[in-house]
């Protein structure tokens, strides 16, 4: 049996705005002498100062899967 066209359509595009909801905030903690901060406490702060998530960075590199907004992103050095 073989799906019509227009079926197929509406699963892409219902698939396709499922993704769309999310963004990533991806960068790395950056010192004086511009090498990257190992051992650090990355957290993601709401609008409000709230923390929504926080990660320990072990390499200076971190990701956060957020909704589309607006954020604050705060580093401390964990040693």
């Amino acid at each position: 049996m073989r799906f019509p066209r227009f079926f197929v359509i509406i699963l892409i595009l219902i698939f396709a705005a499922r993704t769309v909801d999310a963004a990533t905030i991806a960068e790395g903690i950056y010192g004086a002498d511009l090498q990257l901060v190992e051992d650090s406490l990355v957290k993601l702060l709401n609008d409000d100062g709230s923390v929504i998530e926080s990660k320990l960075s072990e390499d200076g590199l971190y990701y956060f899967e957020t909704e589309p907004g607006t954020y604050f992103i705060r580093a401390e050095i964990w040693r």
